[in-house]
């Protein structure tokens, strides 16, 4: 058996994760061509078969089942020995932010450019995406969510809330008129989520406040949602910190308080204490407390002012 190489590893990691060798290629930037060929180089040092290639993708074998573990393993090790030796007191390098398309949208971007003119040596890279990235696995160094974790090798602090209100366009409440009641929202056409809701209070208050034979448009995206509502196609729910940067909605009872979910700032504890991701956590800590009026839809237009 031949010695393994890290490298190979590295390809057969990616490819177990996204079960295919053009995803494989996206994470790590190369060419799928070189990922197979990685994978066939690791195949012959172990001499086994690692996957099988089935119609849904890249299934791991026996064998590939085995290595992975130990792969995973080897890998964080790796992980660990790089930022052992890392420089820690330069805020200077790569910061990769992971956050949903409200948060990374109407938060981070906001700020983004007095962290740059405050530290120009770093090098900020946002994921926007409502799937979870594995802060263990690297795919990210900072995450913001929407729901407490619970993992015991990341460190969190909850840094504000992300409320909700009722918004229309000044065209639809010129046509229709502005519900004075929360019972006149029956009598209304509203946008809905076009996949499954968020188990959120806000939004299990516009269920039950809201007619289902109403519903005129379906939209999976916070902000095509709220587009809707802008084009005067009904009365949409949507993040406060979203529809406060729309000058074209206004606000429906607005004495309402439509809770919403806790936003948690997360980070792996192994990267916490580093000078470049310490910064970033700080600030961005620092801007929510700042923006809690944005968050609550405090400074935002309401109907009959």
């Amino acid at each position: 058996m031949q010695p393994m190489h890290w490298d190979n590893l590295r390809h057969f990691l990616a490819v177990a994760r996204s079960g295919s060798l053009s995803g494989a290629a996206r994470r790590l930037g190369v060419n799928p061509a070189t990922v197979l060929r990685r994978i066939q180089q690791l195949e012959q040092e172990l001499e086994t078969r690692l996957f099988l290639r089935e119609p849904s993708g890249y299934v791991r074998t026996s064998a590939g089942e085995r290595l992975m573990a130990r792969a995973e393993s080897l890998e964080q090790e790796i992980f660990a020995c790089q930022e052992t030796v890392a420089d820690e007191t330069a805020v200077a390098g790569p910061v990769v932010i992971t956050a949903t398309e409200a948060l990374a949208s109407y938060f981070v971007l906001r700020h983004l450019s007095a962290l740059r003119a405050a530290y120009p040596a770093l090098r900020v890279e946002l994921r926007r995406t409502e799937r979870t990235l594995n802060l263990s696995m690297r795919e990210a160094d900072i995450a913001l969510r929407l729901a407490r974790p619970y993992q015991l090798d990341l460190r969190s602090r909850r840094i504000a809330r992300l409320d909700f209100g009722l918004y229309a366009s000044p065209g639809w409440i010129e046509q229709f008129g502005s519900p004075r009641e929360s019972g006149d929202l029956k009598n209304c056409d509203v946008i809905d989520w076009a996949d499954e809701r968020p188990d959120f209070p806000a939004i299990r208050w516009f269920t039950k406040a809201t007619d289902i034979k109403r519903v005129i448009f379906r939209a999976n995206s916070p902000s095509d949602r709220l587009t809707a509502a802008r084009e005067g196609m009904g009365i949409a729910l949507g993040p406060c910190l979203m529809a406060e940067a729309d000058a074209g909605l206004v606000r429906l009872l607005p004495e309402i308080e439509l809770v919403g979910p806790e936003v948690w700032l997360l980070v792996h504890r192994e990267l916490a204490d580093l000078a470049r991701v310490r910064v970033v956590l700080d600030v961005l800590a620092q801007c929510a407390r700042a923006d809690v009026g944005r968050f609550a839809g405090r400074t935002k237009q309401v109907a009959g002012n």
